[in-house]
């Protein structure tokens, strides 16, 4: 049993348990602890991927609930059906993309649920709405789709930026540069406005969909960490992307017919209380339910409200992670595009000079999933403008980690509170904000329960535990 980051000081005490040890090389030293005996009745609070494949496996030796205040489960992996005359196209809204480099465990889920997926392109472009000026990913050709970026001074010191950045990128760790800010690294280092404007904090800003005051907040040495990672620091050579066919809701149903979870939609959760005994779960009907576990797999901001009475280290540790809530549409409004359509992409920026903070993310939805549709048709985070001569089809509302030192802090931390009172948890926040991360610590928790994942094993380090052994970023998904 290999369990990178979690170590249990406590276990269900109406079960037997028997003891473990879990080794942490890095640290030099091992932990002792505790798992529970025989068959659990565990709550799983939460039906995005972490509380998916936490209630799945779980489920192998253990009785499941499975609580989702929504009314459908999935979380952030959620497809909706626009009805074109005699079609139904289907469109993601919130996850979109990984790649089999990145996202190991993801893609062997995948392929235990017999899900197929189909390769997409990442291309990026960015629009300045007022001053006309737009170019996209595409090699020089794009960055001079419009001609008279040639005679453009931005143009070629967004250029000469990226290419120097390119140059001295991997000199940057955490060891070199531990505190140092994406906004004092492009300060410190002379990088010119164009470069960071109208490149790198757009860029940083679509990743992980945060605000460009947010992102110029995060540590750089994490941006290059994951930049390199995916390839993103070359121009060759760059990691096949993947998009779930017909949708990602289908890999949700799919796991959720495989598992043998009792699953409570609309059930959304008010407290849990902790006994010695189990927890006591109350949702906002006051109805309760008692449990030997219970595991949290929400944002941790969530999971910290939730707690009834929660420990000093819990309240610490999981008030430590902030998160930006996003309102994402589902339109066919190409005002959001770039003016010249050969530099639409599968992302694109569109900002104005007068407010650069204001950036608006737009997904090609047709050119990321290959839709076989009439219409064009767009995911936008954060729309400032769309017109309403235009079709809006959906509108909804997804929260994001801020990747910041505090959060990268007190990920080192997540381990001091697993399992204590009888208490589990899970969810994007123990990495970079991503899939992988969330899959990755779910397969944690529960493997430190007894249940081991049905598919072939793969890194399950995070990039951010104290005792990671190899540090493997993850992909973009909204």
């Amino acid at each position: 049993m290999t369990l990178p980051i979690l170590a249990p000081s406590a276990c269900v005490l109406r079960h037997s348990c028997h003891k473990v040890q879990w080794p942490y090389p890095q640290l030099g030293f091992v932990v002792d602890g505790s798992v529970p005996l025989g068959r659990l009745d565990i709550a799983v609070v939460g039906s995005g991927i972490s509380g998916l494949t936490a209630a799945l496996i779980l489920s192998k030796n253990h009785k499941i609930t499975l609580y989702e205040k929504e009314a459908r489960p999935g979380g952030h992996s959620n497809t909706i059906q626009i009805i074109e005359e005699d079609r139904s196209v289907p469109v993601d809204t919130g996850f979109i993309v990984y790649n089999e480099e990145n996202y190991p465990n993801f893609t062997q889920l995948l392929q235990y649920l017999n899900v197929k997926s189909q390769t997409t392109s990442m291309s990026f472009s960015y629009s300045l709405s007022d001053r006309g000026m737009e170019y996209c990913s595409n090699g020089l050709n794009g960055l001079f789709g419009q001609r008279k970026n040639l005679l453009n001074p931005d143009a070629w010191q967004l250029l000469r930026g990226l290419l120097r950045f390119y140059k001295e990128a991997r000199s940057i760790t955490v060891s070199t540069h531990p505190d140092l800010t994406v906004g004092e690294f492009l300060k410190e280092g002379g990088y010119s406005k164009s470069f960071a404007d109208l490149h790198l904090i757009p860029m940083i800003s679509a990743i992980w969909s945060t605000s460009s005051q947010s992102t110029q907040r995060i540590p750089i040495s994490s941006i290059v960490r994951f930049f390199d990672n995916h390839g993103l620091l070359q121009f060759r050579n760059r990691p096949r992307w993947k998009t779930v066919c017909k949708g990602s809701s289908v890999y949700v149903w799919r796991l959720l017919n495989e598992a043998s979870v009792r699953l409570q939609l609309g059930q959304e959760i008010s407290t849990i209380s902790r006994t010695n005994n189990g927890v006591t779960v109350r949702n906002m009907h006051g109805a309760t339910k008692n449990h030997d576990a219970v595991v949290l797999a929400t944002h941790a901001d969530q999971a910290l409200r939730l707690l009834n009475a929660p420990t000093p280290s819990e309240t610490q540790i999981l008030g430590k992670f902030l998160y930006q809530k996003n309102t994402v549409v589902v339109h066919n409004d190409d005002s959001l595009m770039p003016s010249l359509k050969k530099l639409w992409s599968s992302w694109n920026v569109q900002s104005n000079s007068r407010s650069l903070d204001r950036m608006t993310v737009t997904y090609w939805m047709n050119k990321l999933q290959a839709l076989d549709c009439q219409k064009d048709y767009f995911v936008s985070l954060n729309p400032y403008d769309i017109s309403c001569s235009r079709t809006i089809y959906r509108e909804f509302s997804y929260s994001h980690p801020i990747l910041d030192s505090q959060m990268l802090s007190a990920q080192q931390d997540l381990r001091l509170i697993q399992g204590k009172r009888n208490t589990w948890f899970c969810g994007s926040y123990f990495g970079y904000g991503f899939h992988e991360d969330a899959l990755v610590s779910a397969i944690q928790v529960a493997e430190a329960l007894g249940s081991m994942r049905p598919w072939g094993k793969s890194n399950t380090d995070l990039p951010y535990s104290s005792t990671s052994t190899a540090v493997k970023s993850r992909a973009v998904d909204a």
